[in-house]
């Protein structure tokens, strides 16, 4: 599974299967964005992540940016928005506190929280969260066998 895959299943275990999750590229989605299932979550990684070495597993730390977003009105009324921003921060909390028992990402740590206004070129509010995040389950860092892998059933492994 890889680490999107690990962040959207996170997100739908608490929120539900149909809970729409969208990675994409800030111009993708600045695309999708007009059309897409609202509330959603928007899931950004940053580039730059950190390795952790533990129990004889490489496991991948990643930073993301984590947007829950609804649409507001096109007509920005400050009380009307911050209702909407306070369900898409509940939202957000109720993911990090599900993280806690999450079999695939471990929070490691949360940097800063993020009102959205007018995010992309659709008229989306919300909360942001900033966070990073540990596979649960990494790379071995045991000799993996080599062996003739062109034919499975012709191979160097001795067992």
């Amino acid at each position: 599974m890889t680490i999107i895959e690990k962040i959207r299943a996170s997100i739908q275990r608490v929120h539900g299967n149909g809970f729409a999750v969208y990675y994409h590229d800030d111009p993708t989605m600045n695309i999708i964005a007009d059309t897409m299932t609202l509330p959603a979550a928007i899931v950004q990684l940053i580039t730059q992540g950190e390795l952790d070495q533990t129990s004889g597993q490489w496991r991948e730390i990643v930073s993301a940016v984590v947007f829950f977003v609804d649409r507001s009105e096109f007509d920005f009324d400050a009380d009307e928005n911050e209702k909407i921003i306070d369900q898409c921060k509940r939202r957000a909390l109720r993911w990090l506190a599900g993280l806690q028992l999450d079999e695939d990402l471990e929070l490691v740590r949360w940097e800063r929280t993020s009102r959205v206004y007018e995010r992309f070129d659709a008229i989306l509010t919300g909360f942001a969260v900033m966070v990073d995040l540990r596979e649960m389950e990494g790379v071995s860092d045991c000799p993996v066998p080599q062996g003739d892998f062109n034919n499975d059933f012709n191979n160097d492994f001795n067992i």
